[in-house]
Order: structure tokens, then sequence, then C-alpha cells
């Protein structure tokens, strides 16, 4: 997770191209993993 986070980070700028290079079920996994799971659920 920290791997993926810092990556994000550091490649924020330029997402948009990089996204383009993961299929539809990376970028969920990626999501899955990034986005903190809510408190309130």
């Amino acid at each position: 997770k920290k791997a993926l986070s810092e990556f994000r980070r550091t490649h924020h700028d330029s997402w948009h191209e990089h996204r383009e290079k993961f299929t539809e079920d990376q970028l969920v996994i990626l999501a899955d993993v990034l986005i903190s799971p809510s408190y309130y659920a």
C-alpha cells in the first residue's frame, strides 16, 4: 500500500497518462487499496 501511495503521490501530475496503462480491473484494485474505507459504512 505504501508503494502504491508513493507512486500515486509522485506521479499525480501525469496520472491521467499513467491510468491509461492499467486495465479496468487493476484500476479497481488500486482504488480499493488507496481509498480509505469509510468508518460509517
